[in-house]
């Protein structure tokens, strides 16, 4: 997912910006392991993490700065007691009372709270007002896609995990309400691992009588990046999204975007110029612009194009590094490691 991902990424600026170690400490491996690892960055696996809160915290109190990333609510209770500055970096939007609770809690210990978009970050600053919070939008290095877009046939993909959040749901809706002129020369994918079954078995009902839509359980990257190559329009229509990974990824390979305004990656989006918006949960919108855009090969083209220009001056990896290097001088005290 997009957490993991971007942790990879900030490991990476950290040990090259700061020329010191970085580790990695989880109470889990799992299928990026060894990417971490290619880049000489050790990970401890401490699956008992939470019954052995105090060795935990002698392996924590050895570094000069814990980054925590998204939710890791286990690793709070450990950083108690420990004099490590400590940043916390949130990707997520927190949909109850209840989870904002536990944020406020957990950033007693927290020395800056690092928000993913403006989203995130009004949110943060509502919790927690006496806390300092600043933004970090990730970054990704540049990556390419070679282009197998077909002539005819326009491939339109929804890519994340299925669940309500995501708006799965919208998305296969507004398939639905396609004329069978425009579904006979499209294609649709949903590719994403599922968080909620109720919702999975309902999309997957209603695909069965969609034969256009393709619906595909998680794939490694390198074949996400085949889709990518393939597709020609990558849809978001999440309810709620701080910056999702999938978007950034589309903008850096010049694929057409249309997007719920509910996402913070709205807040770069020209409507109709760099990406195409429609409101969130706006179900008939949604099936306006996917009509549009299908019947329009030179918009996709243009917009694209023009959406590539999002990916360079947003997401870059200098001015995440930039991000980066203000948070260690600023607030880790780590200037003798720069």
């Amino acid at each position: 997912t997009g957490a993991p991902k971007t942790a990879l990424v900030l490991a990476k600026t950290l040990k090259s910006r700061a020329d010191t170690q970085v580790v990695v400490l989880s109470m889990v491996g799992g299928p990026m392991q060894g990417d971490f690892e290619d880049e000489g960055i050790p990970l401890i696996l401490f699956d008992e993490m939470p019954f052995m809160q105090s060795a935990c915290r002698e392996v924590v109190q050895q570094f000069d700065l814990v980054v925590v990333n998204s939710i890791s609510w286990d690793f709070f209770s450990i950083l108690k007691g420990t004099t490590v500055p400590v940043a916390w970096w949130v990707h997520e939007f927190f949909l109850s009372k209840s989870e904002l609770s536990r944020v406020r809690v957990a950033s007693d210990v927290v020395d800056v709270l690092l928000a993913v978009s403006p989203v995130v970050e009004r949110q943060l600053r509502e919790a927690c007002p006496d806390k300092a919070c600043m933004p970090l939008i990730y970054g990704l290095e540049s990556l390419e896609v070679e282009d197998r877009r077909k002539e005819g046939v326009v491939t339109v993909a929804l890519i994340g995990a299925i669940c309500e959040r995501k708006g799965t749901d919208l998305f296969v809706e507004a398939i639905e309400k396609l004329t069978d002129e425009i579904k006979s020369c499209a294609r649709f994918i949903i590719i994403g691992p599922v968080l909620d079954e109720a919702l999975f078995e309902s999309v997957r009902k209603r695909g069965a009588d969609l034969p256009e839509l393709d619906i595909r359980d998680v794939v490694p990257f390198d074949e996400l990046l085949d889709i990518y190559a393939e597709t020609d329009v990558v849809v978001c229509a999440s309810r709620v999204d701080p910056m999702p990974i999938v978007v950034t990824h589309a903008f850096m390979f010049s694929r057409l975007c249309i997007l719920s305004d509910a996402i913070g990656t709205a807040q770069f989006v020209r409507d109709g110029e760099n990406a195409i918006l429609f409101k969130s949960e706006d179900v008939n919108v949604l099936v306006e612009k996917i009509e549009m855009v299908i019947n329009d090969r030179e918009m996709r083209r243009r917009i694209g194009a023009e959406g590539r220009l999002i990916y360079e001056d947003n997401f870059s990896m200098t001015s995440f590094e930039e991000g980066v290097e203000k948070i260690i001088y600023d607030y880790a005290c780590m200037d003798s490691l720069m």
